[in-house]
């Protein structure tokens, strides 16, 4: 068993690769910067989450799956699919939020979202925008610029680095 966690240690990804061939370019310092500002906008949703747990006393994994339900009727292996969760982990998300009322579970396996849960997926985005609004007011045009011209950047470099 060990050997095979040594194996796995050992195997490198096509990215691993592609890094370990290349020597470092003269924008390190702004890869660097960029990495940085991505931290900040990751805190920034971070932020954002609370804000929406904190007003509708919902967890991010329940608002979540409450907008995956609301796109479309689903079944609890589609949603665990879409939420990145095993359906052992997606199960008492979907039964909390059966119990609050905002998703109904179909004879046929389906989860629909009722009335009260498009208007709680409405009313997280709603304090998610005005949230982001009123943290955005506190940085100038240059800043927000950069920090959107950043994720644009690395969003960017992602797609080149998984070809690669």
């Amino acid at each position: 068993m060990n050997d095979q966690r040594d194996e796995d240690a050992t195997d490198e990804s096509g990215i691993l690769r592609l890094l370990r061939r290349e020597e470092p370019t003269e924008n390190m310092s702004i890869a660097v910067g960029l990495l940085d500002r991505i931290d900040q906008a990751r805190w920034m949703g971070e932020v954002l989450d609370r804000a929406v747990e904190e007003a509708l006393n919902l967890k991010p994994a329940q608002v979540n799956a409450l907008k995956v339900i609301a796109g479309g009727p689903c079944t609890l292996e589609t949603l665990s699919i879409r939420l990145g969760f095993i359906d052992e982990a997606a199960a008492p998300i979907v039964d909390s939020l059966i119990e609050r009322g905002f998703v109904l579970a179909a004879p046929t396996g389906l989860f629909h979202a009722t009335e009260a849960g498009l208007a709680t997926v409405d009313r997280a985005e709603a304090i998610r925008y005005r949230s982001a609004d009123l943290a955005s007011s506190q940085l100038g045009a240059e800043q927000l610029e950069e920090l959107v011209s950043g994720i644009d950047a690395r969003v960017s470099s992602e797609r080149r680095l998984r070809r690669a």
